[in-house]
């Protein structure tokens, strides 16, 4: 069932706001709120890509690598009981299916039709790709390809026509090049091959994925490592001709790229070592906006929307009525859809930027309609969206209309307030939140802690329906935050508290005149090597760090622990062309106690080196993050 959003939100946020990180890029946020499948604790998960909606899909077994059949009814996965094999169930975790019963089978990926399912398996003495039919005589799966060596990771083009797989066909155990095939496989050829010689720097090539367009195919591409994990892996994306090979952002480990429906961003796992905690990064196609999506997860698995395609955006329509209103007057959402869909559709109303509703109402599954809504309180521009089957993909979205200033009658602002203090506080210490309203208010009314201009809580309370009362909590990292009092489980803001401000400054037993850092030289290439040098007071913990960041970054791009030394080094790559500075930073939090000078990295990012794109530290998740 669906809930409308803030109730759902706080409820993930209350319970797995260490699990959950969404971050805003530059522009604000991925540009669609998606649903994504993913791994923890070796269970499937799924949720939105906003950081709501969490469900967790499966409870028994060892289970990985999930993959969306292209309807988004069902998923495909691996379980280990004693062996691997393919299972299937439904998009909410039911009916779950065994379908293959060697004990050595992986890598599952569904035909863009939906009725087979194209997997790697070890049966007469090597590792072959065979393809089943899902529902029927799934017992008898075709070989394709090789017949010999290790096959794995298929990938069908978005047209049903090829396959892509990883073989190390060229040099068994020491070569993992990518090949294409026919989908009945026939014409196999080589698409990308690394230096065959030692010398040359061993390349490999895993996890292929095409995206929705089929002109690109994304994949994670490493060197040569003594455990086989790649620890120094890149999201690299080739033509589907096999030329353009360029890395677009830093991965670690075995990443598993998977393209969100609209091609425009891609998820993917990073983990330092075999035995490093992993997260879900995402990277935009272009490589210029990156952030993490999911602490301590692996394996993504973007949700394909099955009935929106590019030739029926069309069918679908949304209107907003009238195109100015006053704050508590009238609105009027229609629109129009295809017939036969689902009554979970819905429509919403929406501020432009936000990914999070005002107001929703289901659509029935009506092919027309209108609903009736009062105008918001708060002035400003608002759209409405008509989005499919319980998720956040707007398959059609009105023109922007105008609210305009003032507040309705009935909820006069005077009659609201809500207080936050101190004004200064360190992380981790006391705030109190405190606040007032009208008597017979719902006990859904909430406040909650935000950083200012965000949608999105990070602390939230129910006031009970008292007109009066506080609340604590912790402070959280460094920055600057508000508090508001919000109406009837919704975003209503009756009230915000002026900004307090949290570790500001440094403590007095630390002064930063102890603390420096450098960065060295003030000019490099991308590729070359850089220098961090730092010193320290005495006796410092071994949690303190030093980092690589773009200047007015929040996240790192590359770090190492300090290990307490008062002075010392650390040499890595330099990324891509840009803007850095190095930063010392204290006991596995972002308090920052020296910055050094910038420098420049000139030129673009080669292959091998980690993406400048790459936004999120890859070691074990720090308590203060």
């Amino acid at each position: 069932m669906f809930f409308p959003t803030a109730h759902v939100h706080r409820l993930i946020v209350s319970a797995s706001l260490a699990f959950i990180v969404v971050l805003s890029t530059a522009s604000g946020q991925i540009a669609n709120v998606y649903e994504l499948a993913f791994v923890r604790d070796s269970q499937v998960f799924l949720v939105r890509s906003d950081g709501t909606g969490l469900v967790q899909l499966t409870s028994d077994g060892v289970n990985s690598e999930p993959t969306w059949a292209p309807d988004g009814a069902r998923i495909a996965f691996v379980r280990n009981q004693g062996g691997t094999d393919i299972y299937v169930m439904n998009a909410d975790g039911s009916n779950v299916v065994r379908r293959t019963f060697d004990g050595r089978s992986s890598s599952p990926a569904w035909s863009p039709d939906g009725t087979r399912i194209a997997f790697s398996s070890l049966r007469d003495g090597h590792f072959g790709i065979y393809v089943m039919r899902v529902d029927e005589d799934w017992w008898n799966p075709a070989h394709l390809g090789f017949d010999r060596g290790y096959n794995a990771y298929p990938a069908w083009s978005p047209d049903g026509s090829r396959i892509a797989f990883v073989s190390d066909s060229r040099a068994y155990d020491f070569l993992y090049d990518l090949y294409l095939m026919n989908a009945d496989g026939s014409d196999v050829r080589l698409l990308l091959s690394g230096p065959f010689f030692w010398a040359e720097g061993l390349t490999y090539y895993f996890q292929p994925a095409w995206s929705p367009d089929g002109g690109t195919i994304a994949l994670t591409r490493c060197g040569w490592s003594f455990l086989g994990d790649c620890p120094e892996s890149t999201v690299a994306l080739v033509n589907a001709d096999g030329s353009g090979l360029r890395s677009i952002a830093g991965a670690g480990g075995f990443a598993r790229p998977s393209w969100s429906p609209d091609g425009m961003s891609i998820a993917f796992g990073s983990s330092a070592c075999l035995e490093c905690p992993s997260a879900i990064h995402y990277v935009t196609r272009d490589g210029s906006e990156s952030g993490v999506l999911i602490w301590d997860a692996h394996s993504p698995a973007w949700r394909p929307y099955a009935g929106l395609s590019e030739d029926s955006p069309q069918e679908y329509s949304v209107t907003l009525a009238p195109a100015s209103v006053p704050t508590g007057g009238t609105l009027t959402i229609g629109w129009s859809a295809p017939a036969g869909r689902p009554a979970t559709d819905w429509v919403g109303l929406f501020s432009p930027s936000d990914t999070i509703e005002v107001w929703w109402v289901y659509t029935g599954g009506t092919t027309s309609g209108t609903v009736s809504l009062q105008a918001p309180s708060t002035s400003g521009p608002y759209e409405a969206r008509y989005l499919l089957e319980d998720g956040y993909f707007a398959a059609a979205t009105s023109p922007p209309v105008t609210v305009g200033s003032g507040q309705p009658p009935s909820l006069p602002p005077a009659n609201y307030g809500v207080a936050l203090t101190p004004s200064s506080v360190a992380p981790g210490g006391q705030l109190t939140i405190a606040w007032t309203a009208p008597g017979g208010r719902p006990s859904s009314d909430w406040v909650g802690l935000f950083v200012p201009g965000a949608q999105s809580e990070i602390w939230w309370t129910y006031t009970g329906g008292a007109s009066s009362g506080s609340a604590t909590l912790s402070a959280p990292g460094a920055g600057t935050y508000e508090a508001r009092y919000l109406l009837e489980d919704g975003y209503f803001a009756a009230a915000t508290s002026p900004p307090v401000t949290v570790g500001s400054g440094q403590p007095p037993s630390l002064p930063p005149a102890k603390y420096g850092v450098t960065l060295t030289p003030s000019s490099v290439a991308a590729g070359d090597q850089l220098t961090i040098a730092w010193t320290a007071p005495g006796g410092r913990p071994s949690t303190d760090w030093v980092g690589l960041f773009v200047p007015g970054a929040q996240y790192e791009i590359w770090w190492t622990y300090t290990g307490g030394a008062s002075s010392g080094s650390a040499t890595l790559s330099a990324p891509g062309a840009g803007t850095y500075e190095a930063r010392y930073l204290l006991e596995d939090g972002y308090q920052s106690t020296a910055t050094s000078a910038p420098v420049t990295v000139g030129s673009s990012l080669p292959l091998a080196a980690t993406s400048a794109a790459f936004s999120g530290r890859v070691g074990p998740a720090r308590a203060s993050s």
